[in-house]
């Protein structure tokens, strides 16, 4: 056991891309990065076999679509391929993994496809939810004195409510030891990312695959055939009645107008993404009879409350419904079968559709930021 211990601990100092599935475990794997942005600065990951997170969440190999991805940190912990001496941001792109790009490559996150339709930097803050102080922080580092805030909502993030992105900060260990270096791996090393429990957990799912043994993963992922005969994946957690949804409505339209005050003061226009999960775009493109979890009603319901108080946003529902029907009988997808999240289809859909909106939203005046 305590060579074990001793091998675990030893291995925290090293990268984990190659325990990882994807380059996004590998960038996210570090508990405590020494950057502003939620990834170790100045890093670049590469994998050649990589495939979904519904696929390893099941355990389901045969679900698998390898592509391969290439992840750039920048000196700040972002994802950004560039230096900022060489560009001048318009803008930034704040929220989660659709944000930052879970499952694709530099080339093909929002932020990038953003950047080619508007012939401007768009920035890319990814990864970063919930603390409004946060926006703040970044468009100081970016020197930022006008331009455009995106902030991309996630269906699942919006079911949750605002409360729910309190950030978590985690113990990080630096106040005991005199190198960061040492923090990090130290923080690592019991956390639930330790090298020792990744392998653990890679040698147990090669075990439990409904062949050795009986697959208890699969009762997280719902497998389900689409009306062209293909199977796709879905996290049964987004498959959950919508409660709330009055309440969830008010919260959000607060934490927006809250937000854009803040923003405000910057010269800085905000600008809402709405983000339907995977299930609400597809579950009408399934063989058997979809059911109704009420997610196109509250993202309706979002983006309606938001028009009311002069927020512009993109609901990206109908469009993507929309779409996702047309490509299908060409199988082709607008979300990777094996994960939940969009491909770079989606993405070049949903920063079109982003960038329509931004050509015609109003510039920040002196009467919206007092």
């Amino acid at each position: 056991m305590a060579a074990a211990a001793a091998l675990n601990f030893a291995l925290s100092f090293k990268s984990l891309d190659w325990l990882a599935f994807r380059t996004w475990e590998a960038a996210v794997s570090v508990e405590c990065p020494s950057g502003i942005g939620p990834f170790e600065p100045d890093q670049v990951y590469r994998k050649d076999r990589a495939y979904g997170d519904l696929a390893n969440i099941g355990n389901m190999a045969d679900m698998r679509q390898y592509r391969r991805e290439e992840f750039t940190v920048d000196r700040f912990g972002f994802r950004n391929d560039r230096p900022l001496k060489d560009v001048h941001p318009v803008g930034f792109v704040i929220g989660d993994s659709f944000t930052a790009g879970a499952g694709i490559s530099d080339d093909d996150t929002l932020p990038e496809q953003l950047t080619r339709d508007a012939g401007g930097f768009f920035y890319n803050a990814g990864a970063v939810t919930g603390d409004l102080a946060k926006a703040e922080v970044v468009s100081s580092t970016l020197h930022l004195s006008k331009g455009t805030v995106v902030y991309e909502l996630l269906e699942r993030t919006a079911r949750n409510g605002p409360s729910s992105l309190e950030a978590r900060k985690p113990d990080c260990a630096e106040q005991f030891w005199a190198s960061a270096k040492v923090a990090r791996a130290a923080t690592l090393f019991a956390s639930d990312h330790s090298p020792g429990v990744l392998l653990s957990r890679k040698f147990v799912k090669a075990v439990e695959n409904d062949y050795w043994q009986p697959n208890p993963y699969r009762l997280e992922v719902a497998r389900r055939k689409l009306q062209n005969g293909q199977e796709v994946l879905f996290y049964r957690y987004d498959m959950r009645p919508l409660r709330d949804e009055q309440k969830l409505t008010t919260e959000w339209r607060s934490y927006f107008e809250d937000l854009r005050q803040r923003m405000a003061r910057r010269n800085l226009q905000l600008v809402v993404l709405v983000v339907p999960d995977k299930y609400t775009v597809y579950g009408p493109l399934l063989e058997e009879r979809p059911g109704d979890f009420g997610g196109e009603r509250l993202l309706a319901a979002i983006e309606q409350e938001l028009r009311k108080t002069d927020i512009p946003v993109v609901n990206l529902t109908q469009k993507f419904r929309a779409a996702a029907a047309e490509v299908l009988s060409r199988n082709q997808y607008i979300y990777w079968r094996d994960d939940t999240h969009w491909n770079p289809l989606g993405i070049k859909l949903a920063a079109a559709s982003l960038w329509s909106e931004l050509q015609q939203a109003r510039p920040v005046t002196s009467a919206n930021s007092d």
